[in-house]
């Protein structure tokens, strides 16, 4: 156990040059365009401070982690929405299942059969990656999951103002 544990909380080197290296090349691709302090913003989020500061995760700016917090209440609100109420969880169910089925197995780039590529990169024991270069592309990006966190939070925010001042006047009416 303790072993785990070292692993976990106190990686190696090799660690933080993939985990560093893994959220620059999911900088600004397909399919989200996320920029890279979002993608740092998450990490830190998914893996907390302590895991994240040992593995040199750069930390991210308040706009990101905000971006990261109104990403979380729109998954939030979708996923209690659609479990509270039966007949849309079923009828996503059954949408997921055949749009998975659609791109996986007859879509354009689907499988039709069993795969026959070869590995781009056949791992080696021992080969170390190096570290990636930052990039000025990297930057903040307002497009896919970004745009997105940005609206729910501004939704989110103008829904507690205006209850906020719904209860006020509610109060100040009762005096």
């Amino acid at each position: 156990m303790d072993s785990i544990f070292a692993a976990e909380i106190s990686p190696g080197s090799s660690s933080r040059i993939l985990a560093d290296n893994i959220i620059k090349s999911l900088a600004n691709k397909p399919p989200s365009y996320s920029s890279y302090d979002f993608l740092t913003a998450q990490a830190r989020w998914l893996n907390g401070r302590k895991l994240s500061d040992s593995m040199n995760l750069k930390q991210a700016s308040w706009y990101s982690v905000l971006l990261v917090f109104g990403q979380c209440l729109f998954f939030i609100t979708m996923i209690y929405m659609y479990r509270s109420v039966g007949y849309l969880d079923r009828r996503k169910i059954r949408f997921l299942k055949a749009l998975f089925y659609r791109v996986i197995v007859e879509g354009k780039l689907g499988l039709r059969e069993e795969s026959t590529f070869a590995f781009q990169y056949v791992p080696e024991y021992g080969m170390m990656t190096p570290q990636g270069v930052f990039t000025p592309d990297m930057h903040i990006r307002h497009t896919g999951s970004e745009r997105r966190s940005l609206k729910v939070l501004l939704m989110f925010g103008i829904l507690v103002s205006m209850m906020a001042w719904a209860i006020y006047r509610t109060w100040r009416s009762n005096r």
